[in-house]
Formats: C-alpha cells, sequence, structure tokens
C-alpha cells in the first residue's frame, strides 16, 4: 500500500513538472501564443513601453553612479541600524529573563526558609 502511495505521488509530481515545463515554454514562445491570440509577457512589456505617454529620461553613468553610492549608503546605514536594535533589544530580554530568574528563585529560598522555621517552631 506504501510503494502504491509512494509511486502514485511520484507520477502525480512528474505531471506537475511537465505541466509547469509547458507553461514555461507557453509564456516563452511568442509564435504559440500569437497563435493562441495571446501576448509574452515580454511582448506585454514592450507594448506597455510603446504606449507610455511619458518620456524616459535616460540617466547618465555619473548620475546612476551617485545614486547607486548613495543607495548603498542608505542600505548600510539601515543594516546597521537594524542589527545594532536587535543587539540592544535581545540584550534586554536576556538582563529580564535573569532578573525574572533571580527573583524567582529568591522567593522559593525565603518561602522554604519560612516553612523550615514554622515546622520546626510548631514541632518544639
Amino acid at each position: 500500500m506504501l510503494v502504491s502511495f509512494v509511486f502514485s505521488l511520484e507520477r502525480h509530481l512528474e505531471n506537475m513538472v511537465n505541466i509547469s515545463f509547458i507553461t514555461n515554454l507557453l509564456l516563452k514562445d511568442d509564435t504559440v501564443l500569437g497563435n493562441l491570440g495571446l501576448q509574452s509577457q515580454s511582448a506585454l512589456q514592450f507594448q506597455y513601453k510603446q504606449d507610455s505617454p511619458f518620456e524616459a529620461k535616460t540617466p547618465t553613468s555619473a548620475e546612476t553612479s551617485s545614486e547607486f553610492v548613495i543607495l548603498q549608503v542608505v542600505v548600510v546605514v539601515v543594516v546597521v541600524v537594524v542589527v545594532v536594535v536587535v543587539v540592544v533589544v535581545v540584550e534586554v530580554v536576556a538582563l529580564v529573563v535573569v532578573a525574572v530568574v533571580v527573583v524567582v528563585v529568591v522567593v522559593v529560598v525565603v518561602v522554604i526558609v519560612v516553612v523550615i522555621v514554622v515546622v520546626t517552631v510548631a514541632v518544639v
């Protein structure tokens, strides 16, 4: 029974792979899509660029390089801030947990001592 289940699962996975492979071929091939009356993703993107009422300004290499450097600096600053905040939060949580454990241990020790004293006094 287990073997038949494994074989059926394997056939099902093979069918899924074949379907995804065929779908990828259909999406990449303009002639097949054209025969179906559809357009591929690249054709749709090209058509969108053609239909766009705004003219795209091509940035100069100086603009892209300075924008890229600014973007890198911003990303580094954000990552450093996030790491610092996470470390601080973890440290605070660790301190709180340690403080709670210490308080609980002290309370338990005090209760045990009180119980021992009460039992000793009651027996004597």
